[in-house]
């Protein structure tokens, strides 16, 4: 008998949180590039220093969302490893947008702190 415990929620919750972050980072994305052009032509050259923040921001949550997706695929063989990438990406969407990232953060974290401290039980 096997006596694993089933990683389900982490790869759930890895899966819910990969989405939200991606559609969060095409939004950011997006709005850089409405920033970058509107802005030009309102503020007179503002909408560079806005659209290059924004585009950094976009790229970062990019990242993430690649970090979580590689994660949500190593739950099944290095659960201490994808319980690690993903409490580092909840501490980098935490950083980059504050509360506006407070789901995926809050997705990410629990599903690995569910990695790191549930342990199967030992035969």
């Amino acid at each position: 008998m096997d006596n694993k415990i089933s990683r389900t929620p982490e790869f759930v919750l890895g899966i819910v949180g990969s989405i939200f972050n991606g559609i969060w980072a095409a939004y950011i994305i997006i709005i850089s590039v409405i920033f970058t052009t509107v802005g030009n032509a309102v503020y007179y050259g503002a909408g560079n220093i806005l659209g290059g923040v924004a585009i950094i921001l976009g790229l970062l949550l990019t990242a993430t969302t690649v970090a979580g997706i590689i994660a949500t695929v190593k739950v099944k063989s290095n659960i201490n490893l994808a319980g690690w990438i993903f409490i580092a990406s909840a501490i980098i969407i935490l950083l980059v947008v504050g509360m506006s990232g407070i789901i995926v953060t809050a997705l990410y974290l629990t599903a690995g702190l569910m990695s790191i401290l549930r342990k199967d039980p030992q035969e």
